[in-house]
């Protein structure tokens, strides 16, 4: 009796050694990004390649000059101050790519100076779905922020300005975009291509080319954005190409509007 006794509990022992050691392994974790050299890391790139799925990389203020990719992990990238923590891509690609990944989180960052080509951003969201993108800014960049083959993405609490495009979506479905401050962008405020459900709401659109162009767009909500230098007749048409069989040009409204610009991205 006393060796079963011995036995069982060591074997009690091991597993509660097993079950410990797995929870530690499985904890969530946090890698601290500082470009001054008194953190974990000074490379934003060096902490996402070590992340797994679950943890979060927190950057400090300071520019980084990087071209950040996450690809097919589930992290949150998040920086201390959307005015001070900066990824300046120095006028080649995108400041930040997400590919192939789900449940990523992104906020409070600059994200400037990408390249001048197709799809090179501020952020590029390719192929990935349940995506979070708030409080940042996105400018001086090809695009703001570009979503393309995605689904599920919320893009709320930035500010788009002086990119050529604000915002792209292309080839998506349910993507939110919500209470942005999209202005003084070149072309576009938002251009939209090919995609279905989601939603544009109260969005401040200031002092763009054009507010909003697009070419194919299926069952999606445009509510309630303050649209500048527009008449105010009740209602906001935005002329564009349906596509059936071919392309058609036509309209799409905003029915409702707002008279003034929402406090978007004010302190």
């Amino acid at each position: 009796m006393k060796k079963i006794a011995t036995i069982f509990v060591v074997s009690m022992l091991l597993l509660l050694i097993s079950f410990s050691f797995s929870t530690a392994m499985n904890e969530n974790k946090t890698f601290y990004v500082d470009d001054d050299g008194t953190a974990d890391y000074t490379s934003i790139q060096d902490a996402v390649d070590v992340a797994v799925d679950g943890d979060t990389v927190f950057v400090y203020s300071g520019m980084y000059y990087e071209h950040v990719i996450i690809d097919a992990k589930s992290i949150t990238l998040r920086g201390e101050n959307k005015e001070t923590t900066i990824i300046d891509a120095e006028e080649t690609d995108s400041a930040l790519l997400i590919h192939d990944a789900e449940d990523v989180t992104v906020s409070e960052f600059t994200f400037q100076n990408s390249g001048d080509g197709y799809n090179e951003c501020g952020v590029y969201v390719h192929e990935s779905d349940n995506c979070l993108i708030e409080e940042s800014i996105m400018q001086k960049c090809s695009y703001g922020i570009t979503v393309f083959v995605s689904s599920n993405i919320v893009v709320t609490n930035n500010i788009m300005r002086e990119n050529k495009d604000g915002v792209k979506l292309s080839d998506t479905t349910n993507v939110e975009v919500t209470r942005n401050l999209i202005e003084n962008n070149q072309f576009n405020g938002i251009y939209v291509n090919y995609c279905k459900s989601g939603s544009i709401t109260e969005n401040n659109f200031i002092n763009n080319k054009r507010h909003f162009r697009f070419y194919g767009i299926y069952f999606v909500d445009i509510d309630a954005n303050y649209w500048q230098r527009i008449v105010q007749l009740g209602i906001k048409p935005i002329y564009g190409y349906l596509f059936l069989l071919v392309p058609i040009p036509g309209y799409v409204f905003d029915w409702n509007p707002a008279s003034e610009p929402y406090g978007i991205g004010e302190e």
